[in-house]
């Protein structure tokens, strides 16, 4: 082609064209890749860790407990104004809600926070607590299993007539 006029200049306009985009196309996609695995493990882990009654358990009085909330995961739970961090309190085997409350407040990394529950026992006897964080499961957590915990509690009949 060299006697006709023509000479080789080395790839086309358009196919490096189409190189480049292909190139920062698959960039993108590396790049999202990486930023999907990062929410996954980026999150906090809110669990239960520790209930105890800070008043006197009577029959048909209020009870008061103080939870223990941990955050072990690798980002602090940041409270919205809505409060979106249930806790409920379910007595036995119930699955009625015998105890409710909110958070209001941050739960960084590595920290803790102790709330007020209470929550009102009906009968003498023996029973148990279930503390149970976010049961709907509104918070991204990167581990949604080890959201409560259980405890036994003795109820004293009242000393009221």
């Amino acid at each position: 082609m060299e006697g006709m006029g023509h000479t080789h200049r080395g790839p086309s306009i358009t196919l490096v064209t189409a190189v480049t985009a292909l190139t920062i196309l698959a960039i993108a996609v590396l790049v999202m890749a990486s930023d999907a695995e990062a929410e996954e493990t980026d999150r906090p882990d809110l669990l239960v860790g520790g209930i105890t009654n800070i008043t006197e358990v009577y029959q048909g009085d209020d009870t008061f407990f103080n939870v223990t909330i941990k955050n072990i995961g690798d980002e602090a739970y940041l409270v919205r104004t809505s409060g979106d961090l249930e806790v409920f309190g379910y007595i036995d085997k119930a699955t009625d809600v015998s105890g409710h409350t909110m958070v209001y407040q941050d739960i960084y990394r590595r920290t803790n926070v102790i709330i007020n529950l209470k929550v009102n026992f009906g009968t003498v006897g023996n029973h148990t607590l279930r503390v149970v964080l976010d049961p709907s499961g509104k918070i991204n957590e990167s581990d949604e299993t080890n959201n409560e915990m259980t405890v036994n509690v003795t109820v004293w009949e009242s000393n009221e007539n």
